[in-house]
């Protein structure tokens, strides 16, 4: 009896070791090696979504398989590039405008409005007795330091990143080019490259990895799905609350803070909350208070309809997902919000079509524990159930 449990505690403790070997290579796998990987992911990507058109060009309008490919990747890249460019044309134009404007704000709005407060501290401190109005000043001595602190904090933090960035431009640059040029020669010899990994693959495992393949593409796709969903929620609460607001060109302002939200690191905060605070400043508290309703509607809903949505658009609890997105983010930033999600789904629904087994489920076991009796059929009855 002794010598089975301590044999049972043996394999428990191996395998814990092995899984936890296998989650901290898949950890540092995704963590750093995945950047490395991801202009040949990217070029494969396009690749698979351009492979039904190439194969229409090719057996429809008879274009042989590399002119297809050729012109089909420099359309893609084309029709990117063109809207990348119109979109950061409209950024720096934005930009610049709202740049131009912070003078002429600070000047006409904030500096009176400054000026207005500190008389109305001085008034208040007059009516106060020694002691506490010099415990007052005491006071207002830490906080004013701290606020500019906070300030020159941020700023020097916002200069950092910029710089880090103009610093990786030509390291983005770079990317650019191996992927527009993995994807001109994987989608040539689209073929020729998965037969190969399909090679490299053991033919025990090519089952399973058929498997998993066809269970990505759904899954992917009822994730894009129920985000889709997410962003027409939140596109419909901003819409409807900046109209209460009374902001002009509500439809539009909403689509693009519903675009803002979708991303993890952004988020309708960047937008929703400044507003609010220049709102504020300029006098206008009613509509000021307004925005801020509107931004905490749109968090806290966020927060409440995104696990929920994602669970049941890929199969998952809403607590498992909101743990797999939560957790995805905190350790691999904004691409852990898709890729750990994905991943706990993708195994999920390969356990529950009996291609793996994560654990023992109670209804396919016997009560008893033994095996499974065998019901004879009926007689008269020789086909299958």
């Amino acid at each position: 009896m002794n010598d089975a449990l301590s044999e049972k505690r043996k394999r428990f403790i191996i395998n814990f070791v092995y899984f936890a070997i296998i989650l901290l290579l898949a950890y540092f796998a995704l963590k750093y090696a995945i950047f490395a990987v991801m202009p040949f992911v990217i070029a494969f990507l396009v690749s698979w979504v351009l492979k039904p058109v190439i194969r229409f060009c090719t057996g429809k309008l008879k274009f042989s398989n590399k002119l297809a490919s050729i012109l089909l990747v420099i359309l893609f890249y084309c029709t990117i590039g063109v809207l990348l460019v119109f979109v950061s044309i409209r950024l720096t134009s934005f930009l610049i405008n709202v740049l131009g404007r912070i003078p002429g704000i600070y000047e006409e709005v904030l500096q009176p409005k400054l000026t207005e407060f500190a008389a109305g501290i001085d008034s208040y401190i007059a009516q106060l007795s020694p002691e506490t109005a010099a415990a007052f000043e005491e006071a207002m001595a830490n906080v004013v330091p701290a606020v500019f602190s906070f300030i020159t904090q941020l700023s020097e933090g916002l200069l950092d990143s910029l710089t880090r960035l103009v610093g990786k431009t030509p390291s983005i640059l770079l990317s650019v080019i191996i992927t527009v040029i993995s994807t001109f020669f994987i989608t040539i010899d689209y073929k020729t490259v998965t037969g190969f990994l399909t090679k490299l693959i053991p033919k025990t495992m090519r089952p399973l990895m058929h498997d998993i393949n066809t269970n990505i593409v759904s899954t992917v796709g009822k994730y894009i799905k129920s985000y889709g969903l997410i962003m027409l929620i939140t596109f419909a609460e901003i819409f409807i609350g900046l109209l209460i607001v009374g902001i002009d060109n509500a439809g539009l302002i909403a689509l693009l803070i519903a675009l803002f939200d979708i991303l993890p690191v952004v988020g309708s905060g960047m937008v929703l909350l400044p507003w609010t605070i220049i709102t504020f400043i300029q006098g206008n508290i009613w509509q000021g208070v307004g925005l801020g309703i509107v931004y905490l509607v749109v968090v806290i809903v966020r927060q409440i309809i995104e696990p929920k949505i994602v669970g049941e658009q890929v199969g998952l609890h809403p607590l498992i997902a909101l743990m797999a997105i939560v957790v995805g983010t905190r350790l691999f930033g904004g691409i852990g919000l898709f890729i750990l999600p994905i991943t706990c789904a993708l195994i999920s629904g390969l356990h529950r079509q009996g291609k793996i087994r994560l654990f023992r489920d109670k209804d396919s076991a016997p009560a008893d524990g033994g095996a499974e009796p065998t019901v004879p059929p009926e007689s008269g009855d020789t086909t299958d159930t």
